[in-house]
């Protein structure tokens, strides 16, 4: 590693803000996004709201969080049965109080992604964020490589929900591939793509 390569370090609660704010400044203009929260006004706190939920979640045990300093973010979790499957603490409560009008939409959201989550066990990447003025510049896959390491070395598959197309070409490249059904559809015009990746092993 160069003296300009970035570091990934694996995240602590010290650091929720930091990715919150990664995360709602990367996500903010995604169709899935608007969708969930169309008033622009409201987007940021609303959705970052729902993201810590998520971040705690996983630093607190549930999976695990690796950042590149304030510029990227990748929020894991264990669904390989080690760790029993839960929701963030109070979840329900503190989702309807951050959302508003907007926690239908979450609430379709949630239901879709659980009961089209792979019952196979694998680690699924929740959110994979870069914020605005570093994309293009390869944190995202310096992230994805960090873990795969991991997940290949330890016998591990993982499972994720593309938001558009030049994600899923993102994790296509990374060794994702399209599940049967492919999409969690929001709207007739709006889905995510669900994605597997296979132990790789060459």
């Amino acid at each position: 590693m160069t003296s300009t390569t970035p570091l990934i370090t694996e995240a602590t609660l010290r650091d929720r803000d930091t990715i919150g704010d990664t995360i709602a400044e990367a996500f903010f203009p995604l169709d899935v996004i608007q969708h969930l929260v169309p008033d622009t006004g409201r987007r940021r706190p609303v959705s970052r709201a729902w993201y810590l939920q998520h971040i705690d979640h996983a630093i607190g045990g549930a999976g695990k969080v690796f950042m590149i300093d304030n510029r990227a973010a990748a929020v894991w979790f264990d669904r390989t049965g080690k760790v029993k499957v839960t929701e963030p603490e109070d979840y329900a409560k503190r989702l309807a109080a951050a959302t508003g009008p907007d926690l239908p939409r979450f609430r379709d959201l949630d239901t879709q992604m659980e009961a089209l989550h792979p019952t196979d066990p694998q680690w699924h990447l929740l959110f994979l964020a870069v914020r605005r003025p570093w994309q293009g510049r390869g944190l995202g896959s310096r992230l994805l490589d960090h873990t795969h390491e991991w997940l290949d070395r330890n016998g591990y598959t993982a499972y994720l929900e593309a938001t558009g197309d030049a994600n899923e070409k993102l994790y296509q490249r990374h060794g994702y591939q399209l599940m049967t059904p492919p999409a969690i559809r929001l709207t007739p015009s709006l889905h995510l793509r669900r994605m597997w990746r296979p132990i790789q092993t060459d």
